[in-house]
């Protein structure tokens, strides 16, 4: 039985790429795709970036298997 808190985070994680992507370009027009770039430059560059990103994948994964890890 899936918990209620897995659509939850699913649309967390929504608000957070909608965050990302969409606010930045909204507000210094910059183009998704240059914000996606520096964010993956960001990502594979700083500790914390690749510390969000191990979170990101592992979730994700947990999210595919079905399972409910805390």
């Amino acid at each position: 039985m899936k918990s209620w808190w897995m659509p939850a985070l699913g649309g967390l994680a929504v608000g957070v790429l909608l965050t990302v992507f969409v606010i930045p370009w909204v507000v210094f027009q910059w183009s998704p795709v240059s914000s996606m770039a520096s964010m993956m430059r960001w990502m594979s560059q700083s500790s914390q970036g690749q510390q969000m990103w191990n979170v990101c994948t592992n979730w994700m994964q947990a999210y595919a298997n079905g399972s409910t890890k805390s």
